[in-house]
Formats: structure tokens, sequence, C-alpha cells
């Protein structure tokens, strides 16, 4: 966990029968920095997953793939990679203020560089295990704990824990891969992983795409699994990857602004649960 003097603090709460946390009270400095999340571009995303890896071998979805591509590619094939390793966030000014800042990148001095958080200083937040995020109030505890079945708090065990630099990573990874972050994290305690498949077969296909009635296409040789039809790599032309390599200067937020499922049938993940929180705070600035 991280060190008192560069951490804050989360109180949760869980149901030990369950075995899963039902939910957190946190101050303004954890808020600060959870929600700064959404500010950070996905090379810096992927950089961070990479470097606090516990091998080589584990990595962050194809967002870590992306980002060792560039890192390993030859310099001879790519210019300004520099802007890809390590993508510059428009809120760095206002991040550097944070007691516990996961962006290490040179700030770009933004309007806002007074300002010294995203939410109120002297006000408190509920934490949902989906990372809801709600202001503390008596309304809200009486909503939440009916709508979780919660019926004595008595019943819950309280837990103070110390956030620090690992444990705002590890939240962010699997609040991008779960819906219970929280749950994965206080009582997992372990890291997200993927997994990788085998047994393909090679095919040929293209992208075609028109503009103004001229036609333009370039060829893609795809590997794709028979099983599943699941597709596992392409061999593609440079337009196509300046296009992908650029989604690493993308901050997250916009990620999942532009993402987000309208359908409200879709399961949920974390990461936009805590996006929709923004919304409610008011906060659709920072994204």
């Amino acid at each position: 966990m991280g060190t008192p003097e560069n951490s804050v603090q989360l109180k949760v709460f869980v149901d030990k029968k369950k075995k899963k946390v039902m939910f957190a009270e946190a101050a303004n400095d954890f808020v600060d920095t959870l929600f700064s999340l959404f500010t950070l571009p996905l090379g810096t995303i992927a950089k961070l997953s990479r470097k606090h890896a516990d091998s080589n071998d584990i990595k962050f979805g194809s967002l870590t793939s992306l980002y060792k591509s560039v890192v390993s590619f030859d310099r001879k094939y790519i210019m300004l990679e520099d802007l890809l390793i390590n993508p510059k966030n428009s809120s760095a000014s206002i991040c550097k203020n944070l007691k516990v800042n996961l962006d290490d990148t040179e700030p770009i001095p933004p309007h806002l560089s007074s300002l010294w958080g995203f939410v109120m200083s002297s006000a408190n937040f509920i934490i949902t295990d989906d990372l809801n995020v709600i202001p503390l109030t008596l309304d809200t505890i009486i909503v939440l704990f009916n709508s979780l079945g919660v019926e004595n708090i008595n019943l819950l065990e309280e837990r103070t824990m110390d956030f620090g630099f690992e444990e705002f990573l590890n939240l962010l990874m699997w609040s991008l891969t779960t819906n219970n972050p929280l749950t994965n994290l206080v009582l997992g305690g372990g890291k997200p992983c993927s997994s990788c498949t085998t047994s393909s077969t090679l095919c040929d296909s293209s992208l075609i795409s028109s503009n103004s009635g001229n036609t333009q296409s370039t060829s893609m040789k795809l590997l794709v699994q028979k099983s599943n039809k699941k597709l596992l790599c392409a061999q593609v032309e440079s337009l196509f990857v300046d296009l992908l390599f650029s989604f690493l200067t993308i901050p997250l937020g916009a990620v999942i602004r532009l993402t987000k499922e309208d359908d409200c049938s879709s399961p949920s993940m974390g990461i936009t649960n805590l996006y929709d929180s923004i919304s409610s705070l008011g906060l659709l600035t920072i994204t």
C-alpha cells in the first residue's frame, strides 16, 4: 500500500458473508486522483501498466501491445516516437498538484493552472464497488443502503486503506476490465492479466473507403482463429498504422465518451460508471 506521506485514505465497507466491498467513503483528495484518470492519454496508461507489470508476460490487453510496438520499433520506421511513448496531458498542470499524481510527463501550462483539483475540498463522497461516485449525504446513504440491500451497517466490516501510486494504478486496470474493481483490488489483491490463444489460419481481406466517388483501398493480411472467428493479427500499410498509433495520444475520458454505449441494457464497467459520476457532479469540462 502507499506510504502515508504520498497517499490518500479510502474507507471501505465489506460484507464479510458475501466477501464483497459494498461501498467506500472517500474525501476530496481521493476523488481528485480518481477523476484525474480521465485526463491520462492512453499511451500514458499503457506505459504505467507495462512499467508496473509483474513480468513481461502480463499485459494490459491490446493497449500494452500497441505501446510496446512503438517502444520496440526501429527508429528508421517511426517519427516523433516520443509523442506516443510520452504523450502530453493537457491537464498536467492541475494533476501535478494532486497528492497522488499518476502522470510524470511535463505539464502543458493551461489557463487553469491555478486550480488544485476537480472537486470541492470540503466534500466527502461515496464510491460504489463499480466506481459510481456520489456526494456523501444522509439521503444518498439511505438510497444506497436500500439499493444494495444493506439492512444493518454493523454486519459490514470497515477497513481503512492507504491509496498511493500503485493502488490507483491497479484500480485503473481493474476498472477497465471488471464491473467490481474495488472488490477485486481490496479482496483479490491481484492485478488484471490477459490470456492468449493459439491455433489459427491465414486469410486475406481488404478495406475499401470511398470519398466523393474516389475509391481507395489498402490490402490486409489477417490471421484469424477458425474456431471462434477471432482476428489475431493483421498485416497493414503505413496509413493504417498511423491511425492506430494515434490512439495512444487520446485521453481516457475522450475514449469513454466516444465509445460509451447509449443502450442502457449493455453491461456497464467501473470506468464508465465513474465517467457518469462526473456528469452527475457537473464536472463535464475535465474530459
